[in-house]
C-alpha cells in the first residue's frame, strides 16, 4: 500500500468531513448531532488554516490529521484503511515536526486512547465532557520526543 502525505487543499474538505462523518456514524457512544455540511465547514475552517495534512492512496484521501502548533485537534482514517499504518504514519510526521503534542479523546474511545499510548503519549489529565462539544467524558494526552514512560 503505498500511501502519500501532503498538506490538504480545499477541495479536500469534502474528502475529511466524510470521513469524519463516516466515524461518527458508527460509533454507538456518539451522539449523532453533526450534520455533514457543518462538518465540511469545519474542515474547510482546519484547511483554510494550514493545520491538516492528508493520507492519499490511489488519488484518494483515507485520512487526516488536523495540527496547530502543538495541538491535535483531529486525526481520522477511513474504515476500510484503518489497521494499515495510515494513522500512524499522519501521527508519526507531526511528531517528527514538533517536540511535544497534546490531545484530548473520548474515554469512551477505548480504540484510540490504545492507539495514542502506542505512540508515546501518556495520560495526564480527564474530565467529564468539558472539553468537547458532545458533554462526554475525555482524557488528555500528551507526548514528547525523546520523554520515557512507563
Amino acid at each position: 500500500m503505498t500511501v502519500i502525505l501532503r498538506p490538504a487543499m480545499a477541495h479536500d474538505s469534502i474528502a475529511t468531513s466524510a470521513i469524519m462523518n463516516a466515524h461518527f456514524q458508527s460509533v454507538r457512544w456518539m451522539p449523532k448531532f453533526y450534520a455533514l455540511p457543518d462538518l465540511r465547514g469545519f474542515c474547510r475552517e482546519m484547511i483554510a488554516r494550514s493545520w491538516v495534512s492528508v493520507a492519499v492512496q490511489n488519488g484518494e484521501v483515507i485520512g487526516f490529521l488536523a495540527r496547530h502548533n502543538n495541538y491535535v485537534h483531529a486525526l481520522y482514517v477511513t474504515l476500510a484503511a484503518r489497521g494499515q499504518g495510515v494513522g500512524q504514519a499522519l501521527l508519526a510526521r507531526a511528531q517528527g515536526e514538533a517536540t511535544a503534542l497534546d490531545l484530548w479523546t473520548h474515554q469512551a474511545n477505548s480504540v484510540a486512547r490504545r492507539f495514542y499510548q502506542r505512540a508515546g503519549f501518556h495520560e495526564v489529565e480527564s474530565s467529564a465532557g468539558h472539553h468537547n462539544d458532545e458533554g462526554l467524558p475525555d482524557v488528555r494526552y500528551y507526548w514528547q520526543r525523546g520523554a520515557k514512560h512507563v
